[in-house]
């Protein structure tokens, strides 16, 4: 639950900035954002029950909604569970009215690494099942990632979220620098604020 409501802080430093009236939370889980935020319209697409369109977003075309109908769209740890994740890419963009908010993981944290270097498995949400991670990130990789596939878009925000093994006894004043200033090593997430050239 910690990491959740981690999470929803970071996201509510970008949606104050917008003040959506509308919002489409892609991987929605259990509609969190509904929960902390109150929006005139607020949809949230994933596989299980909670969503309010079931869907999964590896079998779609395209979305079920009109071109610009959503102010800000989400896709919050998703997109590297996709096999296709550019088909995503092309739709949210066809329905943003002009802001997408994108988080991705880096797997490449220094606990990670230390896992490796001593040959314990890294558990990459699930592996390679259905519905776990088809794409690996690292820092690096993710900020191409956005810059090829979001080249119509500037950046408007860029947040890294800190997570590592016991990483928790820290001061959250630490954390946030190491995950600022080392994100390679000490950045589990990396989120971006996005806004429609």
């Amino acid at each position: 639950m910690l990491k959740i409501r981690e999470n929803l802080l970071l996201l509510e430093d970008f949606i104050k900035k917008i003040k959506p009236s509308s919002i489409l939370d892609l991987g929605c889980k259990e509609k969190y954002l509904e929960k902390v935020f109150s929006f005139k319209r607020y949809v949230g697409i994933d596989i299980c029950n909670s969503a309010d369109i079931k869907l999964n977003l590896n079998n779609i075309t395209k979305l079920p909604f009109k071109n610009n109908s959503f102010e800000v769209i989400v896709a919050s740890q998703i997109l590297e569970h996709l096999f296709y994740p550019l088909k995503l890419i092309k739709e949210i963009k066809r329905i943003s009215k002009g802001y997408i908010i994108i988080g991705l993981p880096n797997e490449y944290t220094y606990d990670n690494r230390i896992k490796f270097l001593f040959g314990e498995p890294i558990e990459f949400d699930n592996g390679y099942q259905e519905f776990g991670h088809h794409y690996i990130f690292d820092i690096d990789s993710i900020d191409q990632f956005i810059k090829q596939s979001f080249k119509e878009y500037i950046i408007i925000k860029k947040k890294y979220l800190f997570a590592s093994t016991g990483g928790r006894l820290l001061p959250k004043y630490i954390r946030n620098y190491l995950a600022r200033v080392y994100p390679k090593l000490f950045a589990k997430e990396v989120y971006y604020l996005l806004k429609k050239k």
